[in-house]
C-alpha cells in the first residue's frame, strides 16, 4: 500500500490521531484548517481509487489535501512544496522525525 516508509509512518499517526482527537487541527494551509478527521476520512477515499490505477503510496495524501484545500491544487512546484510542507509538519513528532528523505509525488 504506502512503500514510503516515511509517508507510511506519516499516514499511520494520521489514522489514530483521527481516532484519538478527530476535530484536533491537524495542519493549516491557505488559511484553511483540517482536522484530523477530515484529513484521514479522505486519504481513505482516494487511497481506493488512485491504489487502482498504480498512484504512489503518497498519492492518496497528497490528493486528501488538495480535497481540503482547493486552492492548493495546481502544477506548479509551490503545490508540490506546500504539500510536502505539511506532510513533514505533520511527521515532526514522529521517531525519528519525517523529514529529509520525505517526498511526496502527487
Amino acid at each position: 500500500m504506502y512503500n514510503d516508509p516515511e509517508i507510511r509512518d506519516v499516514i499511520t499517526d494520521i489514522h489514530q490521531r483521527a481516532r484519538t482527537t478527530p476535530s484536533l487541527v491537524a495542519v493549516r494551509l491557505d488559511g484553511q484548517a483540517i482536522t484530523y478527521r477530515e484529513l484521514d476520512e479522505r486519504i481513505v477515499d482516494y487511497r481506493t481509487v488512485l491504489e487502482r490505477y498504480g498512484m504512489s503510496g503518497g498519492s492518496p495524501f497528497a490528493a486528501a489535501l488538495m480535497h481540503c484545500v482547493p486552492n492548493l491544487s495546481g502544477r506548479d512546484l509551490s503545490c508540490a512544496r506546500r504539500i510536502n510542507d505539511a506532510a513533514v509538519w505533520l511527521g515532526r513528532h514522529l521517531d525519528p522525525p519525517a523529514h529529509g528523505g520525505l517526498r511526496v509525488v502527487s
